[in-house]
């Protein structure tokens, strides 16, 4: 029969939540194919260890098919069994609104609480990290480097800063990219998703919809964030407008090796079309000279018929 285990994508309902279905909640063990896409904010659950076993309320008509094993547990219960998985958030109080004690705030891995949609300008947002990890980006594809998404999201023929960014771009406002989320305190907008809004500011993007939660213990814990190791340092970038602009360069630099790669392979193909283009003109002078020689040929052995 069908193992009933799934293993959770991730381990907390801020971060289920934060990417709004987006992306696989749980996967089945046995298989790895999806096992449940969607959220539903009635599901009262919370895990420790990312692979679940005892009963949880989500009910199994929510979970697809993970395999042909699934056939087998309906045949030997008459049912489908309902997956076995462990709770993964629990739901907090609303705190106050505003404010940096987290004694009235919910903890990290705990229900954020969502005031709605706040239109800022990005200049106006402040990190909580001094520092943000550029090798490592979560996106629906996966795991990228930042610099490949931030490439990704500017025009192929755009050399440099200020960036053209492609027309279908929404960025971070609309799935796949989940809204930044911002807390106010003390007449001022933080943000916990660090990478993203770094992003934004070293392209240049002068305003955003990000999603106003209300201050809780993540935002305190990232403001206290030591620098990264030595051997960990090249790895990362400064969050102020010095690592901005670093950052900067160093994406204009790659902006122009690919258009200097894009440039050297229209020169190939249009070298190659050439090519082409001789190879057939080569033929066709062939076909003509053997035509001529045949001519040549046929006369010289006419002229021979005919001499006395």
């Amino acid at each position: 029969m069908h193992p009933g285990e799934v293993m959770l994508e991730r381990s907390t309902r801020a971060q289920v939540t934060k990417y709004r279905g987006t992306l696989a909640i749980a996967r089945w063990l046995c298989c790895g194919e999806v096992a449940l896409s969607t959220w539903c904010e009635g599901w009262d659950v919370q895990d420790s260890m990312g692979r679940q076993k005892t009963p949880c309320p989500i009910p199994s008509c929510m979970f697809t098919r993970g395999c042909g094993k699934w056939d087998a547990a309906v045949a030997a219960h008459g049912q489908a069994v309902a997956p076995g998985c462990a709770r993964l958030a629990q739901p907090m109080p609303s705190p106050r609104r505003s404010g940096r004690s987290s004694n009235s705030s919910p903890s990290s891995g705990q229900e954020l609480v969502y005031y709605g949609p706040e239109h800022l300008s990005v200049e106006e947002i402040m990190p909580t990290q001094r520092y943000v990890n550029l090798t490592t980006f979560t996106t629906p594809d996966g795991l990228k480097n930042v610099f490949d998404v931030m490439m990704e999201l500017i025009d192929p023929d755009c050399g440099g800063y200020p960036y053209t960014l492609k027309s279908t771009v929404d960025l971070f406002a609309s799935p796949p990219w989940p809204q930044i989320r911002v807390a106010e305190s003390e007449g001022t907008y933080y943000s916990i998703d660090n990478r993203r809004l770094f992003m934004l500011k070293v392209l240049g993007v002068s305003d955003v919809l990000a999603e106003e939660v209300a201050w809780m213990h993540e935002f305190d814990s990232k403001l206290r964030q030591d620098k990264p190791s030595a051997t960990e340092k090249s790895k990362h970038s400064r969050t102020n407008d010095t690592g901005v602009e670093k950052t900067r360069q160093r994406l204009d630099a790659m902006l122009q090796h690919r258009l200097a790669e894009r440039k050297l392979e229209a020169d190939e193909a249009a070298l190659v079309k050439a090519m082409k283009k001789l190879r057939r003109r080569y033929k066709a002078l062939q076909e003509e000279l053997t035509e001529v020689r045949a001519e040549k040929e046929r006369l010289a052995e006419a002229k021979a018929v005919n001499l006395p």
